[in-house]
């Protein structure tokens, strides 16, 4: 018996409530599936979806249906991400990209996989450390390397330590020590010792430098 205003379709209305007036709100339930994300292996990165859902394990949620979501991969450090895999739906780009969006129609499970970031060591066998800006340092460098086991030395020919450092981004630049005396041409050897990330087991390797200016 009353006119609402705006109108009977808005969220908010104002009217004058009667003795004798009903007031019924009236609701539509949206269709929805139950989604559940996965890390796989756990923990090997995050996956942020939806409305600023994350989850780096499993999570289970209800989600509307026929809506455009979007699901985004971010590894941790030393992963990689490898794919997107869905039992019911394909996403809406590659499924090895990063970022990707599903519209459901069903029920899901979807899963972003990783893979660990491959053990690898490049150790330079020269350098010209003569202020030219141009392989002027020597430093090994790889990946999945643990940053906290990690030991250089370097001995000129008659076995007298000219450079040891435990810091993975700390190069050589040819200096004596660390000090103003910078060693003269010639060969040098190294002996590093560090190992990966997903193993407790050291690797040693040795070698010789060729110091030239």
């Amino acid at each position: 018996n009353n006119v609402l205003n705006p109108d009977e379709f808005s969220t908010s209305i104002s009217f004058v409530l009667g003795a004798n007036d009903t007031l019924i709100a009236v609701y539509n339930v949206y269709e929805h599936h139950t989604i559940t994300v996965k890390v796989d292996p756990p923990y090997s990165g995050t996956v942020v979806f939806g409305d600023g859902l994350s989850t780096d394990y499993e999570m289970t949620v209800e989600m509307a249906a026929d809506e455009e979501v979007s699901f985004v991969a971010t590894p941790n450090d030393f992963w990689n991400f490898i794919k997107w895999e869905a039992m019911n739906h394909t996403p809406s780009m590659s499924e090895t990209d990063k970022e990707v969006w599903f519209t459901f129609e069903s029920s899901d499970v979807i899963i972003a996989h990783f893979e660990p970031e491959p053990f690898a060591v490049y150790i330079p066998n020269s350098f010209s450390p003569n202020g030219d800006g141009v392989n002027d340092i020597f430093i090994p460098v790889g990946s999945a390397i643990d940053p906290n086991y990690y030991t250089l030395r370097i001995y000129n020919r008659w076995g007298e330590k000219v450079f040891e450092s435990t810091d993975i981004n700390q190069p050589w630049d040819g200096s004596h020590q660390d000090g103003e005396y910078y060693v003269s041409d010639g060969i040098y050897t190294y002996f590093l010792e560090i190992r990966s990330v997903f193993d407790a087991t050291y690797k040693d390797y040795t070698g010789q430098i060729f110091v030239f200016r």
